[in-house]
């Protein structure tokens, strides 16, 4: 089984799977804040989209296996996502600018089980780490349901999450990347 992630551009968007035949990632802009797009039309949620990638304010990743996409996952800064800063107020812990969030890790059905999800999310951590992301967090519905596309919080455990925070119906999960030192360099101790 040969497995390839890579980042979604503007000429490989139209490989966005679709996990279900309910949900259409290409179009989905339920994190974007829903309504912000006009109208209801498909194509014009999907340009919005490609202008949010092509600008840097959504980040994406697909997951093929051999050859087949069958992988998605997105993530960006709160601000880029309002809908989901809507969610991430309701927590105590105050919001961070300087965090990246998950808004959707997703497989299609038949090849769920086998940690493709988990490949996704390592390879989103990675990314960030290098990028000297200081944090990323992710917003899970409680209890678990396939409708939402964010993934259990098992699956954030796998790649070294820590459920930071709990509500009734939903779980902050966060994983520090960098910790910011106030010792001053030039002295020993």
């Amino acid at each position: 089984m040969k497995i390839e992630i890579k980042d979604v551009t503007r000429d490989n968007f139209n490989d966005i799977p679709n996990p279900s035949s309910r949900v259409n990632c290409k179009s989905c802009d339920y994190w974007e804040g829903g309504l912000s797009v006009p109208g209801s039309d498909a194509l014009v949620k999907e340009e919005n989209k490609k202008s949010r990638i092509r600008l840097e304010l959504v980040h994406a990743k697909m997951l093929s296996v051999d050859g087949k996409v069958v992988g998605y996952s997105q993530y960006g800064t709160l601000s880029s996502f309002p809908h989901c800063l809507a969610w991430r107020r309701q927590f105590k812990t105050p919001v961070s600018e300087d965090t990246f969030i998950v808004t959707c890790v997703s497989i299609q059905r038949e090849f769920r089980g086998r940690g493709l999800a988990s490949l996704l999310l390592a390879s989103i951590v990675n990314e960030l780490k290098s990028k000297g992301v200081k944090a990323i967090e992710a917003c899970v519905q409680r209890p678990y349901s396939e409708k939402f596309s964010m993934g259990p919080e098992r699956l954030y455990m796998k790649c070294g999450f820590t459920l930071f925070e709990e509500l009734p119906h939903l779980s902050l999960m966060r994983l520090v990347l960098r910790i910011i030192s106030c010792l001053p360099v030039d002295k020993q101790y």
